[in-house]
């Protein structure tokens, strides 16, 4: 990823690296280019006419399932939160700079983003659909299959029920599904084109809303903030139309509460987002390994001297003649110069060869 995008590795996002400043944003072929902190919201779409009755999926695919006049009143909501949070945090769209909008092509986050437009629709530069921002697939038990797969696919639903007792629910894949792991492999392929956008150095793209779906908003985060198995399983579904914000590397949580599945504001206060002990236990090993384990010094010095002695300078150096010169002078020292070998080395404890053996293994 690195040697693609020209990064140093404290430029990549945390799903790419662990336990290193997202504000070091460096670019080795453009010094002056600097990278601010992607700023990220994640928004679950609004009440669906599915949350309301389940029994909708025997009639409706999933992507076409649409909003409830409720659903669509939250969206709006949500959009008028996000136009009075950026008008208090930068007061005009010109200081935040360009903001884009992925969407998920389902037919609920289409209506949740077009009603999150009517609030903030000046802060926003462009729109683009993403498939990596869909719904999980839940194979066989899609809709209200889940209701009906222990009669009518008894094998296959024993098998995941097997499957998720044994791995957990974050490996058990549905029959002809996706499994939550399957669902993080699948969201991190956005990441490149996010930082694309801040790519370009003229007019870069620092803010982005994200509109999708509970399980892909979880693991957008988890890839994102390079955050464990153990997380997503204690982490729960947002409300819908609540909204996420990720400050580059910093979780910042909730910043709007969302609706529960009564329609009500759910308390902002309850939201509380698990902790990743994981996380903090290999934060805890990677600086011990930074100040316990280090090159043998003789090596690294030896290797250096090595690669000067061979470094040859290019043909359209001026001083390229008696340079080139004194190098091919130092490397033919180097050659000269015998180097013990392993069969020279003698060991403690090694009998010596006698002098019959020595004749031995030269008749050999």
């Amino acid at each position: 990823w690195c040697l693609v995008r020209r990064f140093t590795p404290s430029s990549c996002p945390p799903f790419f690296r662990r336990n290193r400043p997202f504000s070091v944003k460096s670019d080795p072929l453009n010094p002056t280019h600097a990278r601010p902190p992607l700023n990220i919201f994640l928004i679950r779409h609004g009440e669906s006419t599915a949350n309301e009755n389940d029994e909708v999926y025997r009639a409706t695919p999933d992507h076409q399932v649409p909003l409830t006049m409720r659903g669509n009143r939250m969206a709006v909501d949500a959009g008028q939160f996000l136009n009075d949070f950026f008008t208090n945090k930068y007061g005009t769209p010109a200081k935040m700079g360009k903001c884009r909008m992925y969407v998920s092509p389902f037919l609920r986050t289409r209506s949740t983003a077009e009603g999150v437009l009517m609030g903030c629709s000046k802060w926003i530069s462009s729109v683009r659909e993403s498939v990596y921002l869909v719904e999980q697939d839940w194979g066989l038990f899609e809709g209200p299959g889940i209701k009906d797969a222990e009669a009518k696919y008894p094998m296959e639903w024993a098998r995941c029920q097997a499957m998720a007792d044994h791995q957990g629910k974050y490996w058990a894949r549905f029959p002809s599904g996706e499994s939550c792991y399957d669902v993080c492999c699948r969201v991190s392929n956005l990441f490149h084109e996010l930082l694309d956008g801040q790519d370009h150095t003229d007019d870069p793209i620092n803010n982005v809303i994200l509109v999708s779906h509970g399980v892909t908003i979880r693991a957008f985060v988890l890839m994102w903030m390079n955050n464990s198995p153990e997380w997503f399983n204690q982490s729960v579904n947002p409300p819908n139309c609540s909204i996420w914000h990720l400050d580059g590397d910093a979780d910042q949580g909730f910043i709007y509460s969302g609706f529960d599945r009564k329609g009500e504001q759910v308390s902002l206060e309850k939201l509380v987002c698990p902790k990743d002990h994981q996380k903090e236990h290999w934060a805890a090993y990677d600086s011990k390994c930074l100040t316990q384990y280090k090159p043998h010094s003789s090596i690294w010095v030896h290797q250096n001297q090595s690669l000067r002695a061979l470094r040859v300078p290019r043909a359209a150096d001026p001083q390229c003649a008696e340079a080139t010169k004194d190098s091919v002078e130092q490397v033919e020292h180097l050659s000269d110069v015998e180097s013990p070998t392993m069969s020279d080395t003698v060991l403690p404890n090694q009998p010596q060869p006698q002098p019959s053996d020595q004749a031995a293994a030269a008749d050999d």
